[in-house]
């Protein structure tokens, strides 16, 4: 079964003592491929291209000292 978290530097959430504050899902980029053919009203629609999606991820790290967040 897979975890439920978030991976970074290939430390997973759930292996240091973190509390998730906020995720912002930013949208994806879209845009349209579209070829124009010369002496002709319109063009050809080839599809979609969809860019990536990222997350903005606010933690806290909980630790008694500097050095236990490091």
């Amino acid at each position: 079964m897979a975890k439920i978290g978030f991976t970074y530097a290939g430390i997973h959430s759930n292996d240091i003592p973190a509390v998730v504050n906020s995720i912002k899902r930013n949208a994806i980029n879209i845009s349209e491929n579209m070829q124009e053919v010369p002496a002709k009203i319109g063009g050809y629609f080839f599809g979609n291209s969809v860019g990536t999606r990222s997350f903005d991820i606010n933690i806290t790290l909980m630790g008694k000292s500097e050095t236990e967040r490091v």
